[in-house]
């Protein structure tokens, strides 16, 4: 049996736009994207370049879709960076996206990172001091915070 080459249409917005693999440099030129047995959106668009993580919202033909949408023949993806958030709604966002600037809570093995994204201007919580997990994950939850370990537990 013959693969079927099926085609769905992307266009990039934001800074994201910049991340494009093979294209020829024009702002939100529709990107072809060929296909066969129905790859999910996320794997998509990091096939062309962008890691999923810079991707706030997906629209596919109009509606708000997750990373785990299967594509279809003829879908019309949209894909939106952080920057580009405020033309659209905030209902668009991707599920577990935080609002806003990131916000990071950082473990106890982590001062040198701390440092670097402090100086970035990141709202960064860091102590010297090991709180343990469990108050890490409890920061992280109420405050809408990242939570950054080396703990791979």
């Amino acid at each position: 049996m013959k693969a079927r080459n099926d085609i769905s249409f992307f266009r990039f917005y934001g800074a994201i736009n910049a991340l494009i693999k093979d294209k020829s440099g024009n702002t939100n030129e529709q990107v072809r994207y060929y296909f066969d047995n129905h790859p999910s959106v996320k794997d998509a668009i990091e096939s062309m370049g962008p890691p999923h993580t810079e991707v706030t919202a997906i629209l596919v033909n109009s509606k708000p879709q997750s990373f785990d949408y299967l594509l279809q023949d003829q879908d019309d993806v949209e894909v939106f960076s952080f920057d580009t958030l405020e033309k659209k709604s905030s209902q668009l966002l991707l599920p577990n996206k935080p609002k806003g600037e990131p916000k990071f809570v950082l473990d106890v093995h982590l001062g040198g990172l701390a440092r670097y994204l402090r100086f970035l201007g990141f709202d960064s919580l860091y102590e010297n001091v090991d709180p343990g997990d469990n108050a890490l994950a409890n920061i992280s939850h109420h405050d809408a915070r990242v939570l950054l370990t080396r703990d791979i537990g």
